[in-house]
């Protein structure tokens, strides 16, 4: 059995600036890091991250040559659909909506919330920086070159990193809005349902001593995150 993910290559495409034609299979090698850095950058500890894997539903990627059973659970465009019939090769959520409903990811209410509101972002944009030298560029014996798919040219170095420096922006706003949510709920800070996120080891100090009340941070929360963009009431406890 293959290793589960919280996030699949597909939702990496769908949340992030990636065009949508782009191959999943690039992506998919670049989870393991992603996910690794949410339990040890992000103060998400591994008994959180474990908890919400033990969780999480049996989802496969949607393959339009497959026959499908009543129950299966795919994901196709970032969507989680649970087939509700027989579907055959090529009868897909988009083609035969009858065939199938829309189903969260994860059997726990809270960590559906935390993953659809916060969770499935900022870990979308851990893989793109991840990814995003090894798929620009490539190293040659001539050199550094960057990948062009009709020709190659020398990679313009200023370019690559300003992106990077971009999308590690967006990491720590999505990092800074999921900490203040999961503070807030949490047994040491929370006061409206203690119990909600009892693994969050939210008594550590994260990001800064003030409550990320900082410079830093001043601009950035002001910022409209992908996925819910702010316009989810939920997402903005």
């Amino acid at each position: 059995m293959s290793k589960k993910y919280l996030i699949t290559s597909i939702e990496v495409i769908a949340s992030s600036p990636v065009g949508h034609n782009y191959d999943t299979r690039l992506l998919s090698q670049f989870l393991p890091e992603a996910e690794y850095k949410l339990i040890s950058d992000c103060c998400f500890g591994e008994e959180f991250y474990l908890a919400l894997i033990e969780d999480m539903k049996d989802i496969e990627e949607y393959d339009d040559c497959k026959d499908y059973s009543l129950g299966d659970i795919v994901v196709f465009g970032a969507r989680i659909y649970e087939a509700i019939g027989e579907p055959q090769a090529g009868e897909s959520p988009e083609t035969d909506p009858s065939l199938w409903s829309i189903t969260p990811k994860f059997n726990n209410p809270d960590y559906e919330e935390l993953y659809e509101c916060y969770l499935r972002d900022l870990l979308a944009f851990c893989v793109l920086h991840s990814s995003i030298i090894s798929q620009a560029i490539r190293v040659e014996t001539v050199g550094v070159m960057k990948n062009n798919t009709n020709y190659s040219e020398s990679a313009e170095d200023k370019t690559i990193l300003l992106l990077k420096s971009d999308i590690q922006n967006r990491i720590e706003t999505r990092r800074y809005l999921m900490d203040s949510f999961l503070r807030r709920v949490s047994s040491t800070y929370g006061i409206n349902n203690p119990e909600r996120y009892p693994l969050y080891p939210a008594n550590k100090e994260y990001l800064c001593n003030t409550g990320c009340n900082t410079e830093r941070y001043k601009d950035s929360v002001n910022i409209p995150f992908l996925g819910c963009g702010g316009k989810n009431k939920k997402c903005n406890n």
